[in-house]
């Protein structure tokens, strides 16, 4: 019967053990797809950070992607600027803006942020619904979220 029952403990063990290996092997392969020569055609964004650091809480800066155009709104101005992208390689020209003055607190600064790298965008990688655009080096220096439809 001690036999029985140590023998039962290490099938239960084994089991355990095995069941633990399938369920990681299945985690492994769910990870998310990256798209390394997105089509950003039509597509619509909202930055959430800028070289790092994320945008303040209350500031929204959008993104939409349309014909060769990338628009939308910085915390206080409009922008719009032409973009070529070939695979996963992006150029945006400097972009063109209202000149608006904003004295909330960091919306000038953000808005700063934010056009600075954009005009240093060299290529993009769509993950899942994050956007990560990068700069000649390969750093992230700007990262925006799918917006809801």
């Amino acid at each position: 019967m001690g036999l029985d029952k140590g023998g039962n403990k290490m099938k239960n063990r084994f089991i355990i053990l095995f069941s633990l290996l399938i369920a990681l092997a299945f985690l492994a392969s769910c990870e998310v797809a990256t798209e390394p020569d997105p089509d950003l055609d039509g597509t619509s964004w909202i930055v959430i950070e800028i070289n790092g650091n994320p945008v303040p809480e209350g500031i929204m800066i959008t993104a939409h992607f349309a014909d060769g155009v990338i628009g939308g709104e910085a915390p206080c101005n409009v922008y719009s600027a032409e973009y070529t992208q070939s695979g996963s390689e992006m150029s945006i020209d400097p972009p063109i803006m209202t000149q608006m003055y904003c004295d909330e607190e960091n919306v000038m600064e953000t808005e700063e942020g934010f056009t600075l790298a954009l005009d240093k965008v060299m290529q993009v990688e769509l993950e899942g619904g994050l956007l990560f655009m990068q700069d000649a080096g390969g750093d992230v220096i700007l990262l925006l979220e799918r917006e809801p439809s």
